[in-house]
């Protein structure tokens, strides 16, 4: 064989072997450009629940905390951070066929799920939140797979938080702006507790003596927003601060969602007076005693 046809054949070998990486990483056109879209709708969607509260009603496994699955969550779903691809062809985690799998390419070190397209399109909506979530806390070990089966511990519980808008998200109020130099008193009266976020209070902003401790999610005390997902999808977001020399804010906080305030109308005052001291304030979560019939 010359040297022309040496060549040739070599350039031919590159192209068949480019050609057979293109179409087992993904399927463009069509399904696969539809199916791209929507998985990256959901990781976004995902990605700001973690970020803003949603995981604080979570049961985690013994071997998990909260703080560890934000933490992991929240550098899995940036976006681009894995590699997402698509395929007409059977998807397999040993000889079990799957829907989607996650796994880390070897040579590159990178993280990549990699789905069917027609099984992941035949996916009811809420089946796809937690297939997606399932691929990318597998990445980061938040759950963990055991050959071809499969740990859903978190997954599982994550379409309890789905509710219905113009199209399918997780319920999650964006909070208002907040001057933490001057954060105004709050006070509400006969609402329900949904949720909490509490953080542990360090230190003040900048010399003031005022902390971010949290955020109460909060809705109408009614019978219908005593059940988790219709108070979360009512709920409006109150923003918590504390004189950083004062621990009953960060204690009453963390008391939020105990038996004592669980589904139970309270009044929420975010800057009650201490009697003793006209200085100081602190976050006050009173229950309201029940209407005589």
């Amino acid at each position: 064989m010359n040297l022309k046809n040496i060549m040739m054949a070599g350039i031919l070998l590159v192209g068949l072997t480019n050609l057979s990486h293109a179409v087992e990483g993904g399927d463009s056109g069509g399904g696969g450009d539809a199916t791209e879209a929507r998985v990256d709708e959901i990781r976004n969607d995902i990605f700001k629940w973690v970020n803003n509260g949603g995981p604080s009603n979570l049961d985690y496994p013994s071997d998990l905390t909260i703080e560890t699955y934000v933490k992991k969550m929240s550098e899995v779903l940036v976006p681009k951070y894995v590699v997402v691809g698509f395929t007409q062809k059977e998807v397999l985690v040993g000889t079990s066929e799957k829907t989607c799998k996650g796994y880390v390419d070897q040579e590159t070190k990178r993280k990549h799920i990699l789905c069917n397209i027609p099984r992941f399109q035949n996916t009811s909506e809420s089946e796809q939140y937690r297939l997606i979530h399932h691929e990318y806390a597998g990445l980061v070990n938040v759950e963990k797979n055991d050959g071809e089966s499969s740990d859903y511990v978190i997954s599982n519980q994550l379409t309890d938080f789905l509710v219905e808008k113009t199209v399918l998200r997780l319920a999650i109020k964006k909070e208002e702006p907040v001057d933490i130099y001057n954060p105004k008193r709050v006070i509400l009266k006969n609402v329900v507790i949904c949720s909490v976020m509490c953080n542990e209070e360090i230190t003040g902003h900048l010399g003031h003596d005022l902390a971010r401790i949290g955020t109460i999610y909060y809705a109408e005390a009614t019978e219908e927003n005593n059940h988790l997902n219709t108070c979360m999808s009512n709920a409006e977001s109150l923003p918590l601060y504390s004189d950083r020399m004062d621990e009953r804010s960060v204690k009453n906080c963390t008391k939020a969602l105990t038996g004592k305030f669980r589904w139970k109308s309270v009044d929420i005052d975010t800057h009650h007076p201490d009697e003793a001291g006209a200085e100081d304030w602190y976050l006050s979560i009173k229950v309201n005693p029940k209407k005589k019939k």
